[in-house]
């Protein structure tokens, strides 16, 4: 087949100006949330290798930079980037002006105040306790608002277009109006017990699945119906396929948290299904991506933004190979509350979605961005850094735990943890190092990103068309169907990861540890001593679950559903950078008196532990975190 591939105007496909100055606000704010999450998660990476950094400043531990940095690099960083992408994408797509400006900068101002305020929130001790959802309440309301606003400033430009748009605005138009209703869902406060985890579990895996991975590839759609002059607007039934089976499996993935836990067995065999699942949306997208470049990739002269998605599509591999083996029973029994969960989350937010947004902003610069080049060596190694000692580190650790019970010698607590600390401290180095890299490019990318705009580079005029046509192909979805799929999407992964676990009636079993141990009295000292434990982050680095692996053998009895049934929320945690304190009191040799003096200065008694002292605590809060630690039994 051929087609005219010559260069065509540059402008084309290329939005208006206000729409132009809307999305480059957008990429400039997007890129300042960027640097206090990646500076307090660098910070938090050297703590790990010298926990006397920063000792004493009572704002600045592990337990509280930890959350606190996510949430810049989620919420403020990958969201903002991806929503105006997405309002600068829909508007050149559909050659439309973008509508609803005003809403646009308003919902750009809640989503500053939001993530700021959610952000100092988690600094300054008003944890939730919720992984994923730290923040107080009210800062997340702010932040939802500001999603609802940009999701109607989206739909109200596609709306307004002369044809459907193509694969660029499915993905954008319905990943805005996922990340607003499911946003909203979020603010509904957990219930109490395994309950209430499975219910965040679901909120955190439909924002990521169904807005950061859904609009990161729609984002993908747009460089390369872009660059290659492909009609966006031209059916394309694998477009379609893996539109509808990337928005399936992705925002069902809230098992992958919950693996090997009291939640419903089911449950994690669907996780299971779903993570082996998505490899097909993957590969479908990879393929169809390829068929609309191929035969325009020698005209294309802007080879940044080439780079860029291209980085998005390998880091969306990874992302779907790290999270089928948190997911699959035999790895995931290894891998699990290890440092690879942490790997998972920066793949998430600094390898998919990050790199569609540079691929974003660098066809909003023309491609001709100064220093790209050297700005994309530098965060590409870096990203690569951060994944090898994340997931690297997380697969050694993960192994020295399942060799403990064959050796007289546990490295799964108490002082042989010494063994666990020393194996991941190299991969520690490389993470911080890492960090610290993607740190010092970004900064420069912000000097790029507020500078002026160039002239746009040539296209190529036209792509052949090699699109694939089979019987039964999936319709394309017009305006209707794109409701109605969404919809339906919505409510399968709502009803299947959320409310149909959450109503499991093992969840309400009580267990005599859930009812006589676990229940704590109102006003007691060791109920007082939780809310310690919660403000100070502690479920950043501890977890509080048996699971029924070999790497949990000598932990204690393992958890069941209804151990958790009072508590408000269940503090499963995700990580172990430090050993598991279910039944930390019922263990051999503990003492008040010795937890005390290590709260106070870890190193005092094990030189090599990690952990950060908490001397700054006043006496009252020391002696409500001792009470709390004792009733873990």
């Amino acid at each position: 087949m051929t087609a005219d591939t010559s260069m065509s105007d540059p402008t084309r496909n290329a939005a208006d100006e206000p729409t132009h100055r809307t999305a480059r606000l957008f990429a400039v704010v997007a890129v300042l949330l960027l640097i206090p999450g990646l500076a307090d998660l660098a910070v938090l990476s050297f703590q790990q290798l010298y926990p006397d950094l920063l000792a004493g400043a009572e704002y600045l531990t592990p337990g509280r930079l930890g959350p606190a940095a996510r949430f810049f690099l989620l919420n403020g960083w990958a969201v903002t980037g991806l929503l105006g992408g997405a309002m600068y994408a829909v508007s050149a797509t559909t050659r439309t002006s973008l509508r609803r400006a005003p809403l646009g900068s308003a919902s750009l101002m809640l989503i500053v105040v939001g993530t700021f305020a959610g952000a100092f929130g988690i600094i300054f001790g008003l944890q939730s306790g919720t992984v994923g959802f730290e923040a107080p309440l009210w800062a997340r309301a702010v932040l939802v608002a500001g999603w609802v606003l940009a999701a109607l400033t989206i739909s109200g430009t596609s709306r307004v277009a002369e044809h459907d748009g193509g694969p660029t605005v499915w993905y954008v138009t319905t990943g805005a109006w996922w990340l607003a209703i499911s946003g909203v869902v979020s603010l509904i406060p957990p219930v109490d017990g395994v309950a209430g985890s499975i219910q965040t579990a679901f909120a955190e895996a439909a924002i990521v699945g169904l807005f950061v991975i859904v609009t990161s590839v729609g984002l993908i759609y747009h460089v390369a119906t872009a660059l290659s002059g492909t009609d966006p607007a031209t059916p394309r039934p694998l477009s379609a396929l893996g539109f509808w089976s990337l928005a399936v499996t992705w925002g069902s993935m809230a098992a992958t948290g919950l693996m090997f836990s009291p939640a419903p067995d089911w449950l994690e065999t669907f996780g299971v299904a779903m993570a082996i699942a998505a490899i097909v949306p993957l590969l479908i997208i990879a393929t169809d991506l390829g068929l609309m470049v191929k035969g325009t990739n020698a005209d294309i002269e802007d080879r940044a933004t080439i780079r860029y998605a291209m980085v998005t599509m390998v880091s969306l591999a990874a992302l779907t190979a790290v999270n089928l083996l948190l997911t699959w029973r035999s790895t995931s029994a290894v891998i699990h509350h290890t440092s690879a969960v942490t790997g998972r989350s920066l793949l998430i937010s600094a390898g998919v979605a990050t790199f569609a947004i540079f691929a974003s902003q660098s066809l909003l610069k023309g491609g001709r961005a100064d220093g790209s080049s050297l700005h994309f060596a530098w965060s590409t190694a870096a990203l690569v850094g951060v994944i090898v000692g994340t997931v690297g580190g997380g697969i050694a650790v993960g192994f020295s735990w399942a060799t403990g019970p064959a050796s007289t010698s546990f490295a799964n607590w108490g002082p042989a943890w010494e063994i666990t600390a020393a194996t991941a401290r190299p991969f520690a180095w490389i993470t911080a190092a890492s960090v610290s890299m993607f740190l010092v490019a970004q900064i420069a990318h912000l000097f790029v990103v507020v500078g002026p705009d160039q002239v746009p580079l040539a296209r190529a005029g036209g792509a052949p068309d090699y699109d694939l046509e089979f019987e039964g192909a999936v319709a394309q979805p017009n305006r209707n169907r794109l409701i109605a799929g969404a919809v339906v999407v919505w409510l399968f992964v709502a009803l299947f990861t959320g409310v149909f676990p959450m109503i499991d009636p093992d969840n309400r079993e009580s267990t005599i540890l859930g009812d006589e141990v676990r229940n704590l009295p109102a006003g007691s000292l060791a109920e007082d001593g939780r809310a310690v434990f919660v403000s100070e982050g502690c479920t950043e680095c501890h977890t509080q679950i048996v699971r029924p692996v070999g790497t949990d053998v000598g932990l204690g009895p393992v958890s069941q559903a209804g151990d958790y049934l009072h508590d408000s929320p269940a503090l499963l945690g995700s990580v172990r950078v430090g050993p598991d304190l279910m039944h930390v009191a019922s263990r051999e040799g503990f003492d008040p008196a010795v937890v005390r003096a290590h709260l106070m200065d870890p190193q005092a008694a094990r030189s090599w532990s990690t952990m950060p002292g908490y001397a700054h605590l006043s006496d009252e809060d020391l002696d409500a975190l001792v009470a709390y630690i004792e009733t873990l039994r």
